[in-house]
């Protein structure tokens, strides 16, 4: 399982890769210019709940269903369980939706 974290600003993304290379050869420019892009891993637990949030409006439409879908393309592996599940769940939605 994934640790969740959050960068708060960009010095402390810079501490953080600082404390991360102690040991390395790599020089402290290469830091800053490093410290412009931090990529949060999200638990498959914290998606789930993201994706419940995001479908339990009782006036989503199609753009909260995208919403949803690019959550679990951005965030779930494709062989992911998970995904698979709540992709069923979402396609039956969608369904129902159009249904209605």
């Amino acid at each position: 399982m994934v640790s969740e974290f959050r960068i708060v600003d960009r010095y402390e993304g810079t501490r953080l890769v600082m404390q991360c290379l102690i040991g390395t050869n790599t020089p402290p420019n290469f830091v800053a210019r490093l410290c412009c892009e931090v990529t949060v891993l999200l638990t498959e637990a914290t998606v789930e709940e993201m994706f419940r949030k995001l479908i339990s409006d009782p006036n989503r439409g199609e753009a909260i269903f995208d919403k949803a879908e690019d959550l679990l393309d951005e965030e779930l592996r494709p062989e992911s369980p998970l995904r698979h599940r709540l992709s069923q769940e979402l396609e039956e939605l969608r369904e129902l939706a159009d249904k209605a």
